[in-house]
């Protein structure tokens, strides 16, 4: 199995405007398996499935996450 590096952000200001599952779980400190179930429930603002991947937009989830958007 080939093993691809992910880069390490340390910064909000650093993260990509749109990102997959394992950058969405870091951020929420959940579970791949429990973003993609939020997603797909309708539970995460911002969550766009494309083909069979998630992606999340920074700024919906931001504003999710400060409370700016209800859940």
């Amino acid at each position: 199995m080939k093993t691809t590096k992910r880069p390490t952000y340390v910064s909000w200001d650093q993260l990509p405007v749109v990102f997959d599952v394992p950058i969405a779980a870091v951020v929420l400190g959940l579970s791949s398996a429990s973003v993609k179930n939020f997603a797909r429930d309708g539970k995460i603002p911002g969550a766009r499935k494309i083909g069979d991947q998630w992606r999340f937009d920074k700024e919906s989830l931001r504003a999710w996450i400060t409370g700016a958007v209800p859940a």
